[in-house]
Formats: C-alpha cells, sequence, structure tokens
C-alpha cells in the first residue's frame, strides 16, 4: 500500500514561497513532494501534486492491485470478528 501523507517541506507564506514559486511548482508537479504553507506561523494549506490529491479522493487507488485492496478488507474482517457486538453495531 502507498502512503505519502507527511509533508516534504514548510514554507512560510510571507517569505518563502513567494519568491520560490515556480521551483516549488516543479518540485511537487515532478519530484512528487507536498509542501505544507504556513502563514504567522499557523498552518494553512497542504500544496500536492494531482496524483497524490487523486489518491486521497479515490482510496482504492492507494493501492497497486485489486489483491492489496482486498487484503486490507480481509484484515477488517478480522478485526470486526473480534470485536464486541455493540462496536460492531456502531459501525
Amino acid at each position: 500500500m502507498q502512503s505519502n501523507t507527511k509533508t516534504d517541506e514548510h514554507y512560510c507564506l510571507t517569505e518563502g514561497i513567494q519568491k520560490n514559486l515556480s521551483d516549488i511548482v516543479l518540485r511537487i508537479m515532478y519530484g512528487d513532494q507536498t509542501v505544507l504553507v504556513q502563514k504567522h506561523s499557523k498552518p494553512g494549506l497542504i500544496v500536492m501534486s494531482e496524483r497524490k490529491y487523486e489518491n486521497f479522493r479515490d482510496p482504492r487507488k492507494r493501492f497497486n492491485s485489486q489483491a492489496e485492496w482486498d487484503t486490507l478488507f480481509k484484515r477488517i474482517d478480522t478485526i470486526k470478528a473480534g470485536m464486541s457486538e455493540k462496536y460492531n453495531e456502531e459501525l
């Protein structure tokens, strides 16, 4: 399973991103990086490639094959089978 949720770089909105925007965009598009943009030292937004965005939108795209997808659901079923009925009803 592919997992790319960490941010590779952090930029302050008023400093780093304005000076380096074209370089940042190229690294995101072709280097498959993720960038956290902050304003006043607070996280504001994350900029990521379209591929990473699609992986977040459609969880099936996070897997390399149908077999990996099926394995995940077998594990979920195993976990659910070990849970009490109270928790299964909530799910």
